[in-house]
């Protein structure tokens, strides 16, 4: 089972013991069902792109990083989470024509060159998170050497 998982809090609970074992079982349930990997409705939660990181790697990776998105409360998320998850993944879980709504909603431009897919602002990759029904877009990489950048892209809630 993904440990990593583990490091993924929402609204701060108590018992991370409990934390950790609901997001085991829903990364199971999510990546595992077939049923999901039929096409999904997308609910826009969030659309305006954010900044929020840009200096070293090492101070990226070290931190914890705080979404607020109003009725689904906050998320406390640690960016090391998000190597695992490419966007390219993504159509997998919720089928290629929600994929392209994102990307068209976004203005996510198409790189067909050494490593094709979907880029986001400043031309970083894409990587995205689920939690629980909400799906969270990310673009994050080196924009100059020793200088990382993470943006939040935006939020759709997956029904």
């Amino acid at each position: 089972m993904p440990y990593w998982r583990a490091d993924l809090l929402r609204e701060y609970p108590t018992d991370l013991r409990q934390t950790k074992g609901q997001l085991i079982n829903y990364y199971n349930f999510f990546h595992n069902s077939s049923s999901l990997k039929m096409e999904k409705n997308l609910i826009e939660l969030l659309s305006s792109t954010t900044k929020l990181f840009d200096g070293l790697e090492k101070n990226l990776y070290s931190q914890k990083i705080e979404i607020a998105l109003n009725g689904y409360g906050k998320f406390l998320i640690n960016p090391i989470l998000l190597d695992n998850n490419k966007f390219k993944n993504l159509s997998a879980i919720i089928g290629e024509n929600a994929v392209r709504t994102i990307a068209e909603s976004k203005h996510f431009s198409y790189e067909s060159g050494l490593f094709p897919g979907y880029v986001g602002t400043d031309d970083l990759a894409l990587r995205y998170l689920f939690v629980e029904e909400v799906l969270l877009i990310f673009s994050i990489g080196e924009y100059q050497p020793a200088r990382y950048i993470l943006y939040f892209e935006g939020a759709w809630e997956v029904a």
